[in-house]
């Protein structure tokens, strides 16, 4: 519902006229350079002076040691060409077109930074860049090109993780894993269930394609690939699951949390929690058995998948490693919970994320830029 508009908004009648006067700024760069101009200007103005004494000087002297005529056509030229030599010096030695021409030069390169997918959101760190000595930059989308495939993947409590071929057998998690259907739809779910991916129509290629943060599209594609009709999933998801509550990304806690109903059951919510697998596994009591029953999943279970399937099976080898667990909840104890708690608050977290069943672990590639590793 809209109240009003324009002039008559609350932003409107609070602001000042000089709010909108937006100032010009000048790069650290820009300054030293005009401050260089300047000094330049100045020993020009110096050397031209000095150069049309010189020259006024050696003038006169030809006049009253030789026969030249102080007030004749030859004197009036020679002055001429004194004044035309002090212009040169002035126009070649003043430069006015400095700062305006690094300017440009700047403007050039970062629209070449541009095609190689690098946004410049400010000139003057283009310009401070120049200066540094070490640049510590993140590894996603900057070292790498951002765009993230499901390399391998770890279940329950299985040691080793399965080698995900997209190449050669792009449907083998569907078609091919010896895995309970069962087991299967309740990971998809879990990947649909946590994500803010949404499908875009590519219209240069006529396809639909996820769009996001780089590492839940990896997730997404690695659905799509299994042949899973994503655009219906997400219309389903928000039809007959629609979320309940959601606790963003902490980069503290390493986790995310999302509450969904649950289908078919309105006395129901299931929480889904995807993060770092040294967060997410420790916070789980229990994980499936090829039943798809739960079962005790202790201290040493947790440890051996960190040590092997995690930490020397995925994160040593570059991939990017991602954990996923769940557990349902009655709504009537999550609405008693939010009444006791604040929703944002720790402890509505900590309460929400005890005894949860560990379901798998994700680790995901990303391809190196052209030419980063000669720039390293």
């Amino acid at each position: 519902m809209v109240c009003c508009v324009g002039d008559n908004t609350l932003l409107a009648r609070n602001r000042r006229k000089n709010d909108l006067v937006i100032e010009e700024q000048h790069t650290f760069l820009e300054d030293k350079l005009e401050k260089a101009a300047k000094r330049i200007s100045n020993y020009s103005l110096v050397a031209c002076i000095l150069s049309v004494a010189t020259h006024c000087t050696f003038l006169l002297g030809l006049i009253f040691f030789s026969d030249r005529v102080l007030f004749s056509n030859a004197t009036l030229l020679e002055l001429g060409k004194i004044a035309i030599i002090a212009v040169v010096i002035l126009i070649v030695s003043i430069p006015e077109g400095l700062p305006l021409a690094v300017s440009i030069a700047m403007a050039l390169s970062i629209n070449s930074l541009k095609n190689d997918q690098i946004l410049i959101k400010n000139l003057e760190s283009v310009q401070t860049c120049a200066m540094l000595h070490d640049v510590c930059v993140g590894k996603t989308g900057t070292l790498t090109k951002a765009k993230m495939n499901v390399a391998s993947y770890q279940i329950t409590d299985q040691v080793q993780a399965i080698e995900n071929d997209r190449a050669r057998y792009p449907t083998f998690f569907n078609t091919q894993l010896e895995l309970q259907q069962e087991l299967k739809e309740i990971i998809k779910e879990c990947i649909i269930s946590n994500t803010d991916v949404r499908i875009e129509c590519n219209d240069e290629e006529c396809i639909y394609e996820p769009k996001g943060q780089a590492i839940e599209v990896g997730l997404i594609q690695f659905l799509m690939d299994n042949e899973e009709d994503i655009q219906n999933i997400f219309i389903n998801r928000n039809r007959f699951a629609p979320k309940v509550v959601q606790l963003p990304f902490d980069q503290d806690l390493k986790r995310k949390v999302v509450v969904r109903s649950v289908q078919g059951s309105p006395e129901l919510v299931r929480i889904y929690v995807k993060g770092a697998p040294e967060v997410v596994i420790p916070a789980c009591s229990q994980t499936l058995n090829h039943q798809v029953k739960p079962k005790p999943f202790g201290i040493e279970d947790q440890q051996a998948i960190l040590d092997n399937a995690v930490t020397q099976e995925m994160a040593e080898q570059g991939l990017k490693v991602l954990s996923f667990a769940f557990k349902e909840i009655r709504l009537a104890d999550l609405n008693e919970l939010s009444k006791v708690t604040q929703v944002e608050s720790d402890k509505f977290r900590r309460q929400l994320e005890v005894d949860l069943i560990y379901l798998c672990t994700f680790g995901l590639d990303d391809p190196l830029r052209s030419g980063i590793q000669q720039s390293i």
